[in-house]
């Protein structure tokens, strides 16, 4: 009965209902959204081959300390106002395409990208009735924004170090 409670079904008695794994400036980290995330992964890895125990640590891991990452650099790029406005989002789509656009929408047979087929597969997803495919694509699509975002980040810090003549 006490495995039960503590693998999920009773986890209300214990601590109150929460889902919550953990705190990062005030910014709550959800476990149900998490694992949904670790999930993705873990298929994602699985269609490259095996996964087992030690890789999907290593998954837990690297989104845990990705997530993280990111919550503190959100606060940094609120403070500084940086954004990826519409038009600079569908250059990184359909006319220059990010790198992480390139890898999950791109053909996996030729390796090639063609802005076209994309356009429609994202608006057949969007259209669509499964939700599982538009979790993933609205995950991806976060993901492109985001690495957009520490992109200007670090070229705005890159910069301004300045180094002394003499060092």
């Amino acid at each position: 009965i006490l495995i039960d409670y503590i693998s999920g079904r009773g986890r209300s008695l214990f601590n109150g209902g929460s889902t919550t794994l953990g705190s990062v400036n005030g910014q709550k980290i959800d476990e149900l959204e998490f694992e949904k995330k670790v999930q993705m992964q873990e298929q994602s890895q699985q269609q490259q081959g095996s996964l087992g125990e030690e890789g999907r640590q290593q998954i837990i891991a690297a989104l845990w300390k990705q997530q993280v990452d990111q919550i503190l650099l959100n606060d940094e790029f609120d403070k500084l106002g940086l954004s990826v406005g519409k038009k600079e989002f569908a250059d990184m789509l359909y006319t220059d395409p990010h790198q992480l656009a390139r890898q999950y929408l791109g053909n996996p047979q030729n390796g090639e990208y063609d802005p076209n087929s994309v356009r429609q597969l994202i608006n057949s997803i969007r259209r669509g009735k499964d939700k599982n495919q538009k979790d993933q694509l609205n995950l991806l699509l976060d993901a492109i924004e985001k690495a957009r975002l520490t992109e200007k980040y670090q070229g705005l810090v890159a910069g301004t170090i300045h180094y002394p003549k003499w060092l």
